[in-house]
């Protein structure tokens, strides 16, 4: 955005902080604020009927969330809560609606990041429809270790934030973790990982 767009969006916004676990927003409230995470972490989860936390999707300094509901003028559909202490930028519903009718730029800019993130939905959805949970998982730690560029690397992500984008739980990740483990096919140390038969892992993603 060139620089009268950038202090427009300014002079809309408001500063928030919130403490560790602090809760952004609730699911069903009316969506009618959007938010830019400027520092911390932020993790949108639904929970269950049973009560246990559904992970969704951790959001990072510099994105944008919850504009999508916004947009759609609907309650928001998951709970955004704080891991840690954070700094939000706050937009409200009315006031970016006029915004983006004097900025039509800022608006297809946001429908271009909107859109990659359906791509991102729409290609794990493909995956997760495809592979078995063993595949699933052999095929990312195939991936982690081309795009480290070694057969040894840190798993880099935690076991629930994993287990979600693989389509499962994760108690189902940790066993076939320790499956692949007690077969010799990897060698696993805390957040360490060790490929020891990439043929082995190739056969399982392929499946």
């Amino acid at each position: 955005m060139n620089r009268e767009a950038i202090a427009k969006l300014s002079s809309i916004s408001e500063p928030r902080r919130v403490a560790k676990d602090e809760i952004v927003f609730s699911e069903d409230e009316p969506a009618d604020t959007m938010f830019i995470l400027a520092e911390g972490e932020v993790d949108l989860v639904k929970y269950a009927a049973d009560g246990r936390e559904r992970f969704v999707r951790r959001v990072g300094v510099g994105e944008t969330f919850a504009e999508a509901a916004m947009f759609a003028g609907e309650a928001y559909p998951v709970n955004a809560i704080a891991r840690k202490a954070s700094a939000l930028i706050v937009i409200g519903r009315d006031r970016f609606h006029e915004f983006v009718r004097e900025h039509p730029d800022a608006s297809i800019a946001m429908l271009g990041a909107m859109a990659g993130l359906l791509r991102h939905w729409s290609e794990l959805l493909s995956e997760l429809s495809l592979a078995s949970v063993e595949g699933r998982i052999a095929a990312w730690l195939l991936k982690r270790a081309r795009k480290s560029g070694s057969d040894s690397f840190k798993l880099g992500i935690p076991k629930k934030e994993l287990a979600f984008k693989l389509g499962t739980i994760p108690e189902t990740l940790s066993r076939n973790l320790k499956k692949l483990t007690d077969a010799g096919v990897i060698r696993m140390t805390g957040g360490d990982i060790a490929i020891r038969d990439v043929e082995a892992l190739e056969d399982l993603a392929s499946r």
